[in-house]
């Protein structure tokens, strides 16, 4: 057997065009090459959404497992108090990405606005307003997090290139 062709990945036409694509820009800037993969060719969705980047196990084979990112949208279309379970992702390690399609009272859809009015409280703050406000406070703390982590790349690099750099001049000294 062609151990060759069994480790190369099989690509159909369709992944082949979904990577030639250009990343879905998000509102948070995304570091991880993994997430920026998978949004190449992501569609947004026209429902109220929240996007984040989660940490998760991708298994291999033969009990092995990679860890890695994934995208998880968030439906908050027909259940908008979900400011709890936004907290609970984010304390799990999940990174909001994005989030839009969030219904407002003067929105084109009367069934939409409907739902705005049903959900908004004597304070008449709508429940999705709290949440996008929830998570813009959040994508802001996180940028602050993704300036450390592209420093840390950036010095990780040099690291490396140090090193390499001391090797070949050991292998020179040794000859």
């Amino acid at each position: 057997m062609n151990t060759e062709t069994e480790n190369t990945p099989v690509i159909n036409k369709r992944e082949i065009a979904r990577l030639a694509k250009e990343p879905f820009k998000t509102m948070a800037r995304v570091i991880e090459n993994e997430t920026i993969d998978q949004l190449k060719g992501w569609i947004e969705p026209r429902f109220a959404y929240v996007l984040f980047e989660m940490p998760c196990n991708h298994a291999i084979g033969n009990g092995e497992f990679r860890r890695g990112f994934t995208l998880v949208t968030m439906n908050v279309e027909h259940r908008p108090e979900q400011v709890e379970r936004f907290y609970y992702l984010t304390r799990k390690g999940a990174r909001p990405l994005h989030y839009g399609n969030f219904p407002k009272s003067n929105d084109g859809n009367p069934e939409r606005a409907k739902k705005v009015r049903m959900h908004t409280g004597p304070s008449g703050v709508s429940p999705w307003d709290e949440l996008a406000r929830v998570v813009k406070s959040q994508l802001t703390k996180d940028d602050g997090n993704t300036a450390l982590k592209e420093k840390a790349v950036g010095l990780e690099a040099k690291l490396a290139e140090a090193r390499a750099e001391l090797a070949a001049m050991k292998k020179r000294e040794s000859k």
